[in-house]
């Protein structure tokens, strides 16, 4: 997907979960073989999420679990449609909370925040 546009060097960001562990095996065994220059961001194991991907996700991961799919095709429409149908506004307001998240979680000393 980047090669094909062009953007060779990238950084990537991943949560460092211990969970993700055979996850982060096989992303750097593919960065090798792919040729492109990525660099992995030092990230703190457990660190809180601040990412506002995580609340579309919650969002969709409802709408979905209340769709009842019967079908692995039907969920992949499902979470496809349901993407989709996130205002945009929703996307504006988690946005432009970056601030007052990163903010709280400097006050707390990089505890959680309930975001």
């Amino acid at each position: 997907m980047f090669l094909a546009n062009g953007q060779s060097t990238w950084i990537f960001q991943q949560d460092n979960d211990p969970t993700h562990n055979n996850g982060t095996k096989l992303a750097a065994e593919w960065i090798v073989k792919s040729g492109c220059n990525i660099r992995t961001l030092d990230w703190p194991p457990n660190s809180p999420d601040l990412s506002p991907i995580e609340n579309i996700w919650g969002i969709v991961d409802g709408k979905v679990q209340a769709r009842g799919c019967s079908s692995f095709e039907e969920f992949k429409e499902a979470v496809l449609e349901e993407l989709k149908a996130v205002p945009k506004r929703t996307l504006v307001k988690l946005n432009k909370s970056m601030k007052d998240r990163l903010e709280m979680m400097v006050k707390k000393g990089g505890d959680r925040i309930s975001y």
